[in-house]
Order: structure tokens, then sequence, then C-alpha cells
């Protein structure tokens, strides 16, 4: 361990049981992020690193490394597909909110037994759209399908009752159409209610001349769009 060459105190240490091999390892993992993202931790540092994880559990150590230098532990959200059917998610969530996914878990474990955080997501999940659903519903029958016959605005301010048209037509998703492969955006997070023909050049407030965007097609649609 290059962690013992660097810093010959940690092999009496971990002897002694005061730290061991895995809280050893969580120390030289610190180190080496830190040099891979140009920074350097000089002996003096490795040294109060080592005395202050005496004692300590990997979590407490973890935490410990993580007030350092948040910015090499802290990684950005990824998803990755593994099969046609999964996919992997990867997220760093604060301690507060696991505590509360926990007490969750307990509380509905007489539904679900032994239920995981994926089984939790899952129901929490559900639940949010069965609300948002039945939210949606609740307006008109005409709604549902179409906006009523001659609804037509001249402010810009787009009425509820049509927006919840425009969102029931498109599934509540982005509904932009890449003009090469043919593609559908089909994104769910910051969707935006948009005017096809720019409510600035005439545009007017009716069902056919509006679409659901997503934040980073509107930008697109409103960088191309001519002055």
């Amino acid at each position: 361990m290059r962690l013992i060459e660097s810093v010959p105190d940690v092999a009496e240490k971990i002897e002694e049981g005061s730290i061991n091999l895995s809280t050893a390892s969580q120390v030289q993992n610190f180190i080496k992020s830190e040099r891979k993202n140009g920074g350097s931790v000089s002996y003096k540092q490795r040294v109060e690193m080592i005395n202050a994880i005496e004692n300590k559990s990997a979590r407490d150590v973890e935490k410990h490394l993580i007030n350092l230098k948040p910015e090499n532990v802290i990684r950005p959200e990824k998803i990755r597909m593994v099969t046609p059917e999964i996919i992997e998610m990867r997220l760093m969530i604060p301690d507060d909110l696991k505590e509360k996914m926990d007490k969750l878990r307990q509380i509905f474990s007489h539904r679900i037994p032994d239920m995981t955080y994926l089984a939790l997501m899952e129901y929490l999940v559900n639940q949010a759209l069965k609300k948002v659903e039945k939210k949606h519903k609740s307006s008109s029958p005409a709604l549902r399908l179409k906006a009523p016959e001659g609804h037509l605005l001249s402010k810009r301010n787009i009425p509820s009752t049509l927006r919840h048209a425009v969102w029931l037509r498109d599934g509540g998703v982005c509904s932009y159409q890449d003009p090469q492969t043919g593609r559908k955006c089909g994104g769910r997070n910051f969707v935006q209610v948009d005017h096809i023909h720019p409510w600035s050049k005439g545009g007017e407030n009716k069902l056919e001349n509006l679409q659901l965007l997503c934040a980073e097609h509107n930008r697109h649609k409103n960088n191309r769009t001519p002055s």
C-alpha cells in the first residue's frame, strides 16, 4: 500500500488496530483522487488525515474526507443502459433524505416486507403519477382531446385550460422531432408549453399552434428562429 510507504506510521496504527486496511484505503483513494484532479497532499496533511481517522468507522471516515474536499467525492448523476429493459442510475443523496427513505420503508413494511429502495421509489412514483393524472383528468371532458372551438386569445399568457389540453395531447413529454433522424425527444424534465409560430410574430393561442418542449429544445428553437 502506497500510503504505508509515504507515511510509515500507518503500518503501526494498522497493527495496533486504531485504523484498518479499509479506512486506510479510503484515505489512499482520496489522495489519488486529489492528485488526479491536479492537486497534491503534503506529508503533513497525510499525517493529519491519518490521525483524524483513528478509531473511526468507515462511514465516519467517509464523512471526514467529504468535508475536506467535497468535489473529490461528490459525483454528478449518471445513467447507463444495462439491458434493453434495465437502466442503472447512480446518484448521491444527502443523509437526511436517506433517513426519510428508511422511515418510509419501515412504514410500508407491512405492505411490502423487506422493501428495497427500488421498490420504494417505484411505489412513490406510481402514487405521484396517479395524483398528477387525476388532476389533469379533472379538466372538462372537451379538453381531453382538444381545446374548445374558437379558443383564440390575443394575450400572450396561455390559459390554464389550454395548457392542460396541450399537456394531455402531447402526453406530458417534449414533442421535438429531429428533422434529420425523425427521432422524438420524449423528455419529461423542465417541459414547457411553447408557441410553434412565435407569439411575437403573430402566433396565436390555439391548440394547433402550441406544443410541449423541454428547456433544451426550447432554447434550440429560439436560437434558430430569425429575429
